[in-house]
């Protein structure tokens, strides 16, 4: 939080909403809209200490990701046992059976859970309803574990 909370300091134009996940933080910036393949992003990212995979996957993908749902280990369902498309109907129960373990399991956990505000308190209309998705889908309002 010390980096993100410097960062903002000297980016004070830039609104941050800051969340923890299992493995870390996941920093928003939220009142303007950025691409991946925006000449300052790769700073932008190494200045707030992201993952290299993450920069990488950014630059592959062109895009920021941010997974919504538990990574299932976390909460308790073994990885995915089939890979579609399907070898045969018994591969898609097998699936399918999964899926419904997962589906099951996810109600008890949040993904991240909101830290702090940083800058502005605007946020970009275009944003809006991303950033609200975002937080309805991950749990941030539950006083759930984190998974």
């Amino acid at each position: 939080m010390q980096n993100i909370r410097f960062w903002s300091s000297v980016n004070p134009h830039t609104a941050l909403k800051v969340y923890r996940t299992a493995a870390g933080l996941r920093v928003a910036i939220v009142n303007r809209a950025i691409r991946a393949n925006e000449p300052d992003v790769h700073g932008i990212l190494k200045e707030l200490d992201s993952d290299p995979r993450y920069i990488l996957l950014c630059d592959a993908q062109q895009c920021f990701r941010a997974r919504l749902s538990p990574k299932p280990w976390r909460i308790g369902v073994e990885m995915l046992p089939e890979r579609y498309p399907y070898e045969d109907a018994t591969a898609e129960a097998t699936y399918r059976d999964w899926q419904q373990r997962y589906d099951d399991a996810v109600p008890r956990y949040a993904t991240c859970q909101f830290v702090e505000r940083l800058g502005p308190e605007t946020i970009d209309s275009t944003l809006a309803p991303l950033i609200e998705l975002h937080d309805a889908m991950t749990g941030v309002a539950n006083p759930l574990p984190l998974a």
